[in-house]
Order: C-alpha cells, then sequence, then structure tokens
C-alpha cells in the first residue's frame, strides 16, 4: 500500500517533511519514503496522519484506491 495524497495535504496545509517529523517523532526520511510510496507508516504513524489530515487516500497492491 502507498498513501496517495499525502504530499497535496501536506501542501494545503503550509507543511513540510520536518514538521511531521518532529511532530510525531519520526525521521525526515521516513516522512519523504512515505509521500513517495516508498514505505507504509505504522499504525501508530497513520492514525497520527489521520488525526492531521482527517482523510487520506491509499493505493492498495492491486491498484484499488480506498478512502
Amino acid at each position: 500500500m502507498r498513501l496517495v495524497d499525502l504530499e497535496e495535504k501536506m501542501k494545503e496545509k503550509g507543511l513540510r517533511n520536518i514538521d511531521i517529523a518532529r511532530e510525531h517523532s519520526v525521521s525526515e526520511k521516513a516522512v519523504s519514503e512515505w509521500k513517495r510510496g516508498k514505505k507504509y507508516p505504522r499504525d501508530e504513524a497513520l492514525s497520527y496522519l489521520l488525526g492531521k489530515f482527517d482523510v487520506l487516500k491509499a493505493e492498495t497492491d492491486d491498484g484499488d484506491v480506498v478512502v
């Protein structure tokens, strides 16, 4: 799975990788990997992101997009 619209949501709120990294105590690299679809956030990080952005789109390995 990968987050489809994380970068867009961050831009809407004027947030940078460092902002998310500091607020959730993860590395900037982790946030970058989430945005590029290289890695998927763990449950705790995903809960944090959903709390921050309300809704995120994720693409499954089959190519389906879920909200």
